[in-house]
């Protein structure tokens, strides 16, 4: 199950509520290969106001505010809108409205804030526009910034974040806006390092011109992929060249050309996997007529063919045999589909396979119908993190493309090859929706950290669609319960959370309580049972204040460091000791500290 405190986002209240579901692509932190990967949940907005996240046929989380009711025969006069991450208080997350716009100063996240990329931006609004100075910080660090004018458009020297900006992502443009517009030359940098830069005209178009080196979407410290070739009248032109620089060399793999007039692809082409990394080399190689994929294309890993297939020569279609990679195909997870597809949809019988040991063998797979594409039928499914250290599968039947009737959880321990049921229950006949006792995985299962949580869905019956549900779970390991209330998997009373890195030598939990899925008073941290950290949340704000012990980002067996200092109003202030032990049978001795100054550190 997906936890979705990874990607929660806070909505902007201004907006114009719309009835409906809406299908949504998202990233997610996957806790065994340790990257993101994209995902699609549903967001479902109700006549009440209530928001809910679903995905797999489960309420990953929702929210009923009256403070949404923003509309002609409701008007909201003046409110003050919070940021919450986690259970806790954001502190200066969020700001003021007044008849439903924003008003003064205001600290918003970026879209790809997480625990461990705390992105903001901050500033002042005036009647819903950015004015005067915004700046940009990353874990309280400014990173960048710039100013808007009266009319809330972007002027002078700008410091941009990349879209993707993340903590092995610290990617930043500079350069210069003028009425809004990308003005002469900027400069890309990656930790305060130039790897790229383009120009832009100045005739009032912000136009691409000229020679350019881009960033690949994903490019991180594990992926540094460029794309350089030359921009005419903002369109890519002639050859572009794709490198990678790996230990500080670079060298070319990939790439082709665009036609000069119309910038569209044509004729050879190696093009990259989005998640092309160190362990993921996974390159396509074929033809384009016409910006359009034709004939034989060829999918390699590490230069050796493993898949590909045959394109139609007029609407780019696939059609025929197909062997394709899993969206997280990487040397550890080498996972394929092979199966054949007709006008560009899958039909008949696909397999799914999985090389171990340089050999390939069948994990699962089923039948999609031929008419419609759908799957049908008895199906074996990988997990989408399978590896060889997590080798989960889950047995069952679709019917008209939805999960239907029992399904089981299947654990293969790549040690011995035992195949063994862990868990499972049952879907909805009517809605797909999860019903009754199951019994699910946690989000980082894998052989070294095998966390299973049992529990009970239960629709109710006035809803509609099964969208409201209970929620109750059991982590087995430590007999006791954790909470769902009954309007819709909000946690409240007592919990024992796992930490997000929780395996055989990292065992680290926290126990406390929640009101409203907000964290409130004492939370205990404990190590392998025994208690090492913690302090208290505030009951109104949910903000930490007072003492508190936190353990780092990397703690476990062999790297035993704590964090030792006082909090008020949610931000760390005064004196913080950094200690560290061997075991736990020694003490913790200080190795580092500092101050720190409303937040920030001095």
């Amino acid at each position: 199950m997906i936890n979705l405190n990874e990607y929660q986002s806070i909505f902007d209240q201004s907006k114009i509520w719309q009835k409906g579901t809406q299908d949504v692509e998202v990233e997610i932190w996957d806790q065994v290969q340790k990257q993101f990967f994209k995902t699609n949940i549903l967001i479902t907005f109700t006549e009440d106001y209530s928001i809910f996240y679903q995905q797999d046929g489960v309420i990953l989380r929702s929210f009923q505010r009256d403070s949404f009711k923003i509309n002609p025969q409701n008007p909201l006069k003046f409110s003050k809108d919070y940021g919450f991450w986690n259970g806790e208080a954001q502190i200066e997350v969020g700001g003021y409205f007044e008849d439903g716009v924003k008003i003064g100063l205001w600290s918003e996240i970026a879209q790809n804030y997480w625990c461990k990329s705390q992105v903001q931006k901050k500033g002042v609004y005036i009647n819903n526009h950015q004015r005067g100075y915004w700046k940009y910080s990353c874990n309280n660090n400014m990173i960048g910034g710039g100013q808007c004018n009266e009319q809330g458009i972007k002027v002078g020297k700008w410091v941009e974040l990349s879209e993707n900006f993340k903590e092995d992502s610290q990617v930043v443009y500079k350069g210069e806006y003028k009425n809004g517009k990308k003005l002469g030359i900027w400069e890309t940098f990656q930790k305060c390092k130039q790897i790229g830069g383009f120009y832009c005209e100045s005739n009032g178009v912000s136009m691409k011109t000229g020679k350019w080196c881009e960033l690949i979407d994903g490019f991180s410290d594990n992926s540094k992929v460029t794309y350089i070739g030359v921009y005419k009248n903002g369109m890519k032109i002639g050859k572009w060249d794709i490198w990678w620089i790996e230990d500080k060399k670079y060298q070319i793999i990939g790439g082709g050309s665009y036609d000069e007039i119309s910038s569209i692809k044509n004729g050879k082409w190696i093009e990259l996997n989005e998640r092309f990394k160190k362990d993921s080399q996974v390159k396509y190689i074929g033809v384009y007529q016409n910006n359009k994929k034709i004939g034989n294309w060829n999918i390699f890993w590490e230069n050796q063919l493993i898949g590909g297939g045959l394109y139609n020569e007029e609407g780019s279609f696939k059609i025929g045999k197909w062997i394709e990679l899993s969206d997280r195909f990487q040397r550890n997870s080498q996972v394929t589909y092979s199966g054949h597809y007709k006008k560009g949809q899958k039909v008949g019988k696909w397999n799914i396979f999985f090389r171990e040991n340089d050999e390939f063998y069948q994990i699962g797979g089923g039948k999609y119908d031929d008419e419609c594409s759908i799957k049908s039928g008895k199906w074996i499914e990988p997990k989408e993190s399978f590896n060889l250290y997590s080798q989960v599968t889950f047995n069952g039947q679709y019917k008209n493309g939805k999960k239907v009737g029992k399904w089981t959880i299947w654990n293969r321990d790549f040690r011995n090859g035992e195949n063994q049921q862990i868990g499972g229950g049952l879907y909805d006949e009517s809605n797909s929706m999860k019903i009754g006792k199951w019994t699910e995985l946690n989000d980082g299962f894998h052989f070294i950290s095998q966390v299973t949580q049992v529990g009970e869905y239960k629709m109710d019956k006035k809803s509609e669609n099964g969208i409201l549900c209970i929620r109750r779970m059991r982590l087995q390991a430590f007999n006791q319960c954790g909470l769902y209330d009954e309007q819709g998997s909000i946690k409240r009373g007592r919990w024992i959370e796992l930490s997000d890195g929780f395996y055989r030598w990292s065992q680290v939990t926290y126990l406390g309580e929640y009101n409203e899925w907000r964290k409130v008073g004492v939370w205990n941290i404990e190590y392998d049972g025994k208690k090492i950290g913690g302090g208290q949340y505030d009951e109104q704000f949910s903000m930490k204040f007072g003492s508190w012990i936190e353990l780092s980002d990397d703690f476990y067996v062999d790297s035993q460091v704590i964090h030792k200092g006082d909090y008020k109003n949610g931000k760390k202030f005064g004196r913080w000791d950094i200690l560290f032990r061997f075991s736990v049978n020694n003490s913790f001795k200080q190795i580092a500290g500092g101050s720190y100054d409303e937040g920030n550190k001095i």
